[in-house]
This record gives structure tokens, C-alpha cells and sequence, in this order.
């Protein structure tokens, strides 16, 4: 059972003790797909805002300091800024989904280094998810790149499919290829062929996939059929199997009917009955994903969310110790997208 008794948990204030968002402020203070988002020991907060290719720093108060990227930016560029994270002390690596390329920038955002992943037959680099204790990238290539593959096959699947998820570590200074970190089951998706013979592709509701985090040189990988983590230790040794005893939640008829109504809400009528129809052939699982997603606090502590069917539902996370020990639960605010967790703050 949870270690934390009662009243011992840990408690999220449902309003923020700091807010940088704010358009009078000016463009800096103004964010549009954030990507990524870190705080540095020191108290700087570093933002990956996709809408402008901007890395931006700003001060423990808010106040906005520097910004690499972004139109007039010079010493670095980026064309579809994707995923942010730490690298060494107080650096941060950001990572070019369009380039397949990596920065290094400094704490006084100035580009350190930069390389690009190699394009290889053994391991066709994917998605930057994480950097490992040695300064190896984590990097991982998911549905997007087998869907593609499918869709352009000459007899194309129909139906329910899962592909696989790979995982692969680089090397972040030269950007080859080291070694593969594992195949797992990834995204469940449903392909359909449309009568312009066009191949249609789309998750399965309430679909499993692959997770992963990063930690030390440790690897965390779940594929959400069971509520089971595996902990990869040293990228190639398994060091545990974080595990909760219980069944995942079955799919109700009324979950069913909810997910088929918020579809058919803006269907013209003239295309209801051929939309209910595929809905009513959709492949619905028996059960719930066991879980959503996965991260690690900065004490080394593994948080799983659980999961939401429809997204609104209160956030809850389970918080594992760094020996695996379940703490207990920990609900956050409603429409909060976590990308960093510290001691005292997500």
C-alpha cells in the first residue's frame, strides 16, 4: 500500500505562485504551442515556444532575460522546435524535429555546440525524448513513421493495427547512432480505405501506446496493457518492474456512447448516418489503458498519471520512490500540461 499516511502527502496549490504569460507585457511575454518548458537550479525558467522557433529564458521573478531563435535571432535557428531539455549544468539541448538536429545553448543563450542525427538503415532517427547522465539522447520513432510506411504499402492494412515503437540512443556531440534501446508495442491505430481509395488513418478510442522517460542512465518504458513499468538500467540491464496489483478499468457502454455523441456533434445531417455507422464499427477495447503518461521528478521519484478517457477528468499521478516504493497520489490543477517536476514545484 502507499507509504504516505494520513495528511503526509504532497499537495499541488490549484493557482500558480508564478504566471509569465501576459500579452500586455509585449511579444516575449506571449506563448503559442509551448513544446517544453524547465527551471534551472539557479531559478531561471527556459520555454520552448514552437509558435515563434523560440528557446526563451526568463528570470525566477518572470521577467524576461534573453531568447535564441525566432526572426531576427542570430547564432541559431530552428524550423519546427520540438522537444527541450537539460544538458550538463545549467545548459539546455533543443532539438530540431525538421533537421533532425540538436543545440546546446548556454545559460546566456548562445549556441554551444550543434549536430544533427545521421540518417542510418540500422536506426532512422525519430523524436529527441530525453538525455541520459552521459550526455546519449534518448531518441524514439513512433507511430508517425510506421503509419506513414503502411499507408503506402500496395494492399494497405484495414482495421486495427499496433505498430511498434523503437528506441534508440545517439550520441548528442556528433549525432551517430550507439546503440538500440528496445522495441516496444506502440499506438493502436485503425486503418480504413475511403471510397477516393485514399487510406484513412485513426488512434483506436481509448487506444494503448508507448510511454518513456528518462533518468540518470536509466530507461522507464510502459506500453499501458498493464499497470507494469520496466526500468532499464545502464540503457541495456533490466533493474525492476514497477508494478500496481490491480485491473485495468473496463470501457462502459456510457463511455462509449459519450465518445460517439462528441463525434457526431458537428457531422452535417446529410453525413450522420454514414458517420455512425463507421462508429459503430470501431473496434472498442474490453479496458482502459492502465495508465497515461510517465515522468521523473528531479529526486528521481516516478510519477504515472492516470488515465483520462476524455481529458477532463481530475489529474491524479502515482508517485513511485526511487526505490519503487508507491508514496501515494497526488492530484494537479485541470488544463495544466506538466513538463518539468522539481522538489517544490511542477
Amino acid at each position: 500500500g502507499p507509504t504516505w499516511g494520513r495528511n503526509e502527502g504532497w499537495n499541488v496549490a490549484t493557482e500558480p505562485t508564478l504566471s509569465i504569460g501576459d500579452s500586455t507585457r509585449g511579444e516575449d511575454y506571449v506563448f503559442d504551442r509551448v513544446v517544453g518548458a524547465l527551471r534551472l537550479p539557479d531559478g531561471t525558467i527556459v520555454v520552448a515556444n514552437n509558435g515563434t522557433q523560440q528557446v526563451r529564458w526568463y528570470g525566477a521573478d518572470g521577467s524576461f532575460l534573453q531568447a535564441a531563435g525566432g526572426a531576427g535571432r542570430s547564432g541559431v535557428s530552428f524550423t519546427n522546435l520540438s522537444w527541450l531539455g537539460r544538458y550538463g549544468d545549467g545548459s539546455v539541448l533543443a532539438y530540431d524535429g525538421m533537421n533532425l538536429r540538436t543545440s546546446v545553448l548556454g545559460t546566456d543563450g548562445k549556441l554551444q555546440s550543434s549536430s544533427s542525427l545521421i540518417m542510418t538503415f540500422q536506426a532512422p532517427p525519430g523524436s529527441v525524448n530525453g538525455v541520459f547522465a552521459d550526455g546519449s539522447l534518448l531518441v524514439v520513432r513512433g507511430a508517425r513513421h510506421w503509419i506513414r510506411a503502411m499507408q503506402g504499402q500496395p494492399n494497405p492494412p484495414q482495421g486495427l493495427r499496433r505498430g511498434p515503437t523503437l528506441a534508440f540512443r545517439y550520441d548528442s556531440e556528433d549525432g551517430s547512432f550507439l546503440n538500440p534501446l528496445g522495441t516496444y508495442s506502440g499506438s493502436e491505430q485503425i486503418f480504413r480505405t475511403g471510397r477516393t481509395q485514399i487510406v484513412h488513418v485513426n488512434p483506436r478510442p481509448f487506444g494503448r501506446n508507448a510511454v518513456m522517460a528518462v533518468s540518470g542512465n536509466n530507461l522507464f518504458v510502459g506500453t499501458q496493457d498493464s499497470y507494469e513499468i520496466s526500468v532499464i538500467s545502464n540503457l541495456d540491464t533490466l533493474e525492476a518492474l514497477v508494478r500496481l496489483q490491480r485491473d485495468n478499468a473496463p470501457v462502459t457502454q456510457a463511455q462509449i456512447d459519450r465518445y460517439k455523441s462528441a463525434r457526431l456533434a458537428n457531422v452535417h445531417p446529410r453525413e450522420r448516418a454514414a458517420r455512425e455507422a463507421q462508429l459503430d464499427s470501431l473496434p472498442w477495447p474490453e479496458t482502459m489503458p492502465a495508465y497515461s503518461d510517465i515522468m521523473i521528478d528531479a529526486e528521481g521519484n516516478l510519477w504515472v498519471a492516470e488515465h483520462r478517457p476524455f481529458g477532463v477528468e481530475q489529474p491524479v499521478w502515482n508517485v513511485f520512490d526511487s526505490s519503487y516504493h508507491l508514496l501515494g497520489a497526488v492530484e494537479t490543477p485541470l488544463r495544466l500540461t506538466i513538463f518539468d517536476i522539481g522538489a517544490d514545484y511542477l
